[in-house]
């Protein structure tokens, strides 16, 4: 029991490399208002090489994470984050419910609770407390960690849409 209990009983995090620190350069706008108003947010100058790249209409919300069976599922208008949940099966027990973040189809985070409504082509993070643990240094990590990796969603969503 004694040699049990010394052991490691989950893996060292792994150290991110630069290339999934660093920013990708991708600006998620909304082309409908940069085009109705010159003074819009949206309306960004674009430079000699820019891209613009209009994905597909995501028809799906995933689910990722601490919950039983991580998958896809089919966009329901209206719907929270309990219905996308209730159909992965639920959290784990070593899920933090406390700590879910959902990455908009936008490219923003927003931390969810049960009653969050979700958007179609959103993706919903449940953490491990383990990995909340981890990344948590009391000064709003784990929040931060996340909102690194908002880029890298973008470019999966791109991605997936170009690939298909």
């Amino acid at each position: 029991a004694k040699q049990l209990q010394a052991r490691e009983t989950v893996t060292e995090a792994r150290v991110l490399s630069n290339e999934e620190l660093l920013e990708s350069g991708n600006i998620p706008i909304r082309l409908d208002l940069a085009l109705k108003d010159k003074k819009s947010k949206n309306n960004v100058v674009l430079m000699d090489g820019d891209v613009i790249s209009i994905p597909e209409r995501p028809t799906t919300v995933a689910v990722r994470g601490s919950v039983f069976v991580p998958t896809a599922i089919l966009f329901e208008s209206g719907q929270t984050m309990k219905y996308y949940l209730d159909r992965c099966g639920g959290a784990t027990v070593d899920a933090d419910v406390n700590q879910i973040l959902v990455i908009r189809a936008t490219g923003t985070i927003t931390k969810a609770k049960n009653s969050t409504k979700i958007e179609l082509g959103d993706t919903i993070i449940v953490p491990t407390k383990v990995m909340v643990a981890k990344l948590t240094d009391g000064k709003g990590g784990f929040e931060e960690f996340f909102k690194q990796l908002t880029n890298v969603g973008i470019i999966y969503a791109v991605l997936r849409n170009v690939i298909r």
